[in-house]
């Protein structure tokens, strides 16, 4: 049966809803207009949360509705200004039509410029069919070809021609198709997600169309291949029209723990990518009281729980924990989507919490944002994207509506924990006070070590050069030997090569403490040269202090340089520790005696690093521990003992930090010192007693 807006309707109801079939040109007669003022009415008697969220939504696309940067920053060439077009003509021709938020004249404004956009796009199919660019035309004639619907009853004959005849022509592609499958290395997910809304985009535009119900089969197969795995193969459970679910899958997508890798790397980005595409089409069966089809649940719950979820921080927003090619850091806005689709899709509480946590933590900072100020990444990095904002609008609007949400504290309780993907070798913990914690796999000699303090974690980067030594830009510890193991709330990572003499050693805590600590041999190292450590920070988009040992440093934003206490000029700062903005202390130990490294601010302005570069002594072992404090103030920062000491001759590391004391052997030879003060195997890490052992990357008890 037909649903309005989630209620039970009847045919006679959904043609009232969506209004009746035009006598127009050939094409454009099958297109079944949408009713405006229904939807607005919907609007108007949601529950007052939920109206509240959609006039957070309004409030951020209204920063950047139309502007050239909102979606996919153009190129020269058609390819990507066309997708460019497309995405802000849906993003405003879909938030125009709410006529309780815009004034008159800006909705009007929005709706001539979008009608221009489609016009633009429409044309140039005509001229060239899949605009001399098949592999995504899909889904830019989706976003135009949702705009010129919602545009419908101020556009001309031709222009309705030029969209219907558009998206029957794209829709047509995938009949009796099968989606290209792939997940080791570059997966095709994200392909096979974007081919699948021309086809969600026809079943509901065009209902009475002849070729209607192909559309929905395709439809169909490419939502149920976006989020394969290779278990799919054997499951025998009913899905949509009586078919195993088995009989819709082509081949996996992902790996069996839900993982996805794209460009030979755990890529986060592409599991976005995929949700994007699936939540554009699970809100135009909502919007016309469709059947939602069991293929958009196919896996969506799982990747998020199992995949996503760990990979959040504390404020709500997905962090790329394993950097990416793309550099794209701050999705606020898809991550308040992705939480809201989860929440109307699976009736997920703890994502309705979510949503609301991330909608006010990116409204918080887009009002922060000077006029005119952008992050370098332009494609969606920490800036509002409309046309993700017109998905998220519709959903509450004639979505199934929204479970009671958990508590705040509850969430964050949920949340605590850590948690492992074996095929990317990835390991997160949302710890007791907030910070999230990661280590991750990217490629072959790649692995990303992330820290993130509970609140303004836009402050810092996930990189695959953080916190490890690296000479002239090049890792002094390579590809090696790695040993790993985790709590319910530590996990340590060892890596290590024997040969070489060369260690390290991630450790994540269980209160607000990360220690990472190096060794190298004085052999492994060119004398004279300078070891460099750096942590990646973001371009801040607001006044920043940064406290040193005797001082503090602040950047006034839209300033070239640092403001210094100590008179000083320059990067380099005394002392061996910083703080950043209260949020973020770093601590850097060394062995009395040998070189001690001298600390660096990032380039005032911009994206940068904090780095601590040290000199490299002929005969020297070099031995390094930084004490990572995310959410501590500066003074406990300043306050924090860190000792190190290393054994050549047993090949380990000592580590003490307040009250934990780590030991890492970090050479082939048996460790000789033995453990103490350890009750049992639980007590892995204990305070005031030696805390992590580690031989050769494993405990030793």
């Amino acid at each position: 049966m037909a649903m309005r807006f989630g209620i039970p309707l009847g045919a006679a109801a959904v043609v009232a809803l969506v209004g009746t079939v035009a006598a127009a040109e050939p094409a454009a007669s099958y297109v079944r207009p949408i009713d405006l003022e229904a939807l607005n009415q919907k609007v108007r008697a949601l529950p007052a949360g939920q109206r509240e969220r959609v006039a957070l939504y309004m409030e951020a696309a209204r920063r950047t509705v139309l502007d050239v940067t909102d979606g996919c920053f153009p190129e020269n060439s058609f390819r990507e200004h066309g997708r460019n077009l497309a995405e802000r003509a849906k993003g405003a021709a879909v938030l125009a039509s709410l006529t309780d938020y815009w004034p008159k004249e800006f909705r009007e404004h929005c709706r001539t410029e979008a009608t221009r956009y489609v016009h633009e796009v429409a044309e140039e199919h005509r001229k060239h069919a899949n605009f001399q660019y098949e592999w995504q035309a899909a889904f830019w004639a989706a976003e135009a070809g949702i705009a010129g619907w919602f545009l419908w009853d101020s556009l001309d004959a031709d222009l309705r021609e030029a969209v219907a005849e558009m998206v029957i022509f794209q829709a047509d592609r995938f009949i009796d198709t099968k989606p290209t499958t792939h997940y080791q290395g570059n997966t095709e997910a994200e392909t096979v997600a974007w081919n699948s809304t021309i086809c969600t985009l026809a079943v509901n535009m065009m209902p009475e169309h002849p070729h209607n119900a192909a559309w929905d089969k395709a439809a169909k197969t490419y939502l149920y291949n976006t989020f394969s795995v290779p278990q799919d193969a054997d499951d025998a459970r009913i899905g949509d029209d009586g078919r195993a679910v088995k009989d819709w899958i082509v081949g996996p997508n992902l790996y069996g723990d839900f993982a996805l890798e794209n460009h030979d790397m755990f890529h986060v980005g592409y599991v976005f990518a995929c949700y994007r595409f699936h939540i554009q089409g699970a809100v135009l069966y909502w919007l016309t009281g469709r059947e939602l089809p069991m293929a958009l649940h196919h896996h969506a719950r799982d990747v998020y729980e199992k995949l996503l979820l760990p990979c959040m921080n504390n404020e709500g927003f997905f962090a790329f924990v394993s950097d990416n090619d793309w550099k794209r850091y701050h999705i606020w806005t898809e991550a308040c989507e992705l939480h809201a689709y989860m929440a109307c899709l699976e009736h997920h509480p703890l994502a309705s919490s979510l949503e609301e946590r991330a909608l006010r933590n990116a409204t918080r900072y887009w009002r922060a944002f000077p006029e005119g100020f952008e992050y370098d990444n332009r494609y969606v990095c920490g800036k509002p994207w409309t046309s993700r904002i017109a998905d998220a609008v519709l959903m509450h609007a004639v979505g199934p509506g929204l479970p009671e949400a958990v508590s705040d504290a509850e969430c964050t309780r949920e949340l605590q924990g850590t948690f492992g993907v074996k095929s990317t070798r990835l390991l997160t913990q949302h710890s007791a006070g907030g910070s999230l914690r990661s280590f991750c796999k990217t490629k072959p000699d790649a692995w990303v070590r992330f820290v993130a303090p509970s609140a303004e974690t836009w402050i810092m980067l996930p990189l695959a050069s953080n916190y490890r030594g690296q000479i002239d830009g090049k890792a002094i510890l390579g590809t090696h030997d790695i040993h790993s193991d985790r709590g319910k709330d530590w996990f340590w990572v060892a890596r290590q090569d024997a040969s070489s003499g060369l260690a390290e050693a991630f450790v994540s805590l269980p209160d607000e403490l990360v220690l990472f600590a190096e060794y190298a041999l004085a052999d492994a190292l060119p004398a004279g040269k300078v070891v460099e450590n750096l942590i990646g920070i973001e371009k801040p988009h607001r006044d920043l202090k940064v406290h040193f040992e005797g001082g503090a440093a602040e950047y006034k934003c839209g300033t070239p340089q640092w403001t210094r206490s100590d008179g000083a000029e320059g990067l380099a700062l005394p002392g061996q520790w910083v703080s950043l903005d209260g949020r973020m202390g770093l601590r850097f130990a060394v062995p009395a005696g040998t070189a001690v490294p001298e600390v660096h601010l990032p380039k005032a302005g911009a994206r940068g690093a904090v780095r601590a570069h040290t000199g490299v002594k002929a005969g020297q072992d070099r031995v390094l521990c930084i004490a990572i404090c995310p959410g501590q103030s500066s003074s406990q920062t300043a306050s924090l003992e860190v000792k190190v000491s290393a054994d050549p001759s047993a090949g380990s590391i000592e580590c003490t930090a307040g009250d934990y004391t780590l030991i890492v052997n970090v050479g082939s030879k048996p460790l000789r010192r033995s453990p103490t003060d350890v009750d049992s195997a639980d007590n892995v890490i204990v305070p005031g007693s030696p805390g992590v052992w580690l031989r050769s990357g494993k405990r030793l008890f």
